[in-house]
């Protein structure tokens, strides 16, 4: 007789056996999941560091592109600049009274100085009023300064010819502009630039007065030396937009830009992430439209070859938001040089952490004086 045996249950050794295979599997699984988090991660970081280069380069290249538009004249020839030119407030000089200059540049020389001095130009990027823009310059990482004048607003027609050179002019009602914006009026002649004096109500109703003095700058005269007719004539409001880099409230770098356009100043963050900006200006030599050299801002100034200006070199040194390595890395990065000839011609940054960073390059070109060319 053959008595068997049924199994009612398992062993310590089974049971152990079981429990470890698993742990084993419980351990895959979780760092399956844990690598797929930290990739994921690492691509929306990624993700986010394009997004945030390409923007900041957007804005930048198409403000560039437009650097200098006096409407229907062009460019910076034949136009006539009456604002005061010496205004107290020296601020009011750089944003407000140089609207001839349709591009201006500011050159890194350290982490804290540039040539020309922006300082002393008045060309402070931040105000005391934002404390997210404090301290401003001292946290510019050794970036270039680019400031851009252009029409903002408009175009706004003429509805009746100027009766004088020294005349008021007259446009729609409710135009949006206000007393003591810069306003430029021009033909394809040429054009002139103007603040605007006179009462809201005035300006509301359409009609433009240009009285000598006024607050800063104020115009030196009132007289545009000619007329400007219905026919071809048309008027834009004026502003100057600068771009750099700077520290937000967050410790974060970033691409910031002020506006001042009259009587309003605004300055925001457009992208954060931006470590660092580079510029360099393709000067045209022969008037045939096309860069014959490329140099930087200082070198520009020495010269005075801002009105040759025809286009700009761009490259921005953009970082990730969040850390993407386990461990700090030194890494080197060149921006406009030759990254094989040990970045020659160029700006080397040097970084040593846990982030992403990637360089961003274009060249815009200034449409309005190849155009004229």
């Amino acid at each position: 007789m053959i008595t068997t045996y049924r199994q009612r249950g398992m062993g310590l050794t089974e049971l152990m056996v079981a429990a470890a295979i698993s742990l084993i599997l419980l351990v895959g699984v979780a760092q399956i999941f844990l690598d797929t988090r930290q990739v994921n991660n690492t691509l929306q970081a990624l993700a986010r560091l394009q997004e945030n280069g390409r923007f900041a380069m957007s804005f930048l290249a198409r403000d560039l592109r437009g650097a200098g538009y006096y409407g229907c004249h062009g460019n910076e020839e034949n136009l006539t600049n009456v604002l005061n030119q010496a205004p107290a407030d020296n601020s009011d000089v750089f944003f407000l009274s140089r609207m001839g200059q349709g591009l201006s540049g500011f050159e890194a020389t350290s982490t804290t100085a540039w040539v020309p001095n922006p300082m002393s130009a008045g060309a402070s990027p931040g105000t005391t009023t934002e404390p997210v823009f404090t301290p401003v310059l001292t946290t510019g990482n050794g970036s270039d300064i680019v400031a851009i004048r252009s029409a903002v607003a408009g175009p706004f027609t003429l509805t009746a010819d100027m009766v004088s050179s020294t005349a008021s002019l007259q446009i729609a009602a409710n135009s949006g502009l206000a007393s003591d914006d810069i306003v430029l009026v021009s033909d394809c002649r040429g054009g002139a630039v103007f603040q605007l004096t006179g009462t809201a109500t005035t300006i509301n109703t359409g009609t433009l007065q240009h009285a000598a003095g006024g607050t800063a700058p104020g115009n030196a005269v009132d007289d545009f030396g000619r007329r400007y007719l219905m026919t071809n004539s048309e008027v834009h409001g004026m502003g100057t937009t600068l771009y750099y880099v700077a520290t937000n409230a967050n410790g974060e770098p970033g691409l910031f830009r002020r506006r001042n356009a009259g009587n309003t100043d605004d300055t925001q963050e457009l992208a954060s992430g931006v470590e660092n900006l580079q510029l360099v200006y393709g000067v045209d030599d022969n008037d045939d439209g096309a860069a014959d050299r490329y140099v930087d801002a200082q070198t520009i100034a020495v010269g005075n070859d801002w009105g040759r200006v025809v286009s700009v070199r761009i490259a921005m040194l953009v970082r990730s938001l969040t850390p993407t390595k386990a461990a700090a890395e030194a890494m080197q990065h060149c921006l406009l040089g030759d990254p094989s000839n040990a970045c020659s011609g160029g700006v080397q940054m040097n970084t040593d952490d846990r982030f992403a960073h990637h360089v961003f390059t274009t060249t815009a070109m200034l449409r309005n004086r190849v155009d004229m060319r």
